[in-house]
């Protein structure tokens, strides 16, 4: 495992939590818990991560996009390979995250992220940061992750039809 060769973009304040996770997230906290959740979605034409949702916005602000190369192993494992990337160790945060410090500072012993799928394709992650997970709290991740994709599914279509939607001056 190594640090990724990753472009971050944070935004100046964080915007708005996208609508439709908060069952997700209350459902999560009370499986397994959490110190911090992050929900990014997946822009393929961009290669890159956007934040949509976020339980500390003040350091993980929504909004704030991480660009990464093609053959970064997390991209290879997570939205490629649609299986987890899992850091079990603080130790494995060190050597695989740039803000590990800023990570490691929240509590963290663990960070697991889960890849959102529907009909085949990735849509995003569930990133989720603990002072430590179990191979249990992992497969609960795993079948919570199916109930993000409706949310997912409504973003897009809302992205999709702003994107389209010229703007009246």
């Amino acid at each position: 495992m190594t640090v990724p060769n990753t472009r971050i973009i944070k935004p100046l304040i964080s915007g708005d939590n996208a609508p439709g996770f908060e069952e997700l997230v209350e459902k999560a906290s009370r499986t397994f818990g959490f110190l911090n959740l992050t929900i990014l979605a997946w822009r393929a034409e961009r290669g890159s991560l956007v934040r949509i949702y976020s339980t500390h916005p003040a350091d993980y602000p929504v909004g704030g996009e991480k660009v990464m190369p093609p053959e970064a192993e997390w991209l290879q494992t997570v939205i490629i390979g649609q299986r987890p990337h899992t850091l079990w160790t603080a130790d494995e945060i060190k050597r695989y995250y740039n803000d590990a410090n800023e990570i490691l500072a929240m509590g963290a012993g663990a960070l697991l992220c889960v890849p959102v799928i529907s009909e085949g394709k990735t849509l995003g992650a569930l990133n989720f940061i603990n002072k430590g997970y179990t191979e249990k709290d992992l497969k609960a991740m795993q079948e919570l992750a199916p109930r993000a994709v409706a949310s997912f599914e409504q973003l897009r279509e809302e992205m999709d039809v702003h994107k389209e939607t010229p703007v009246q001056g």
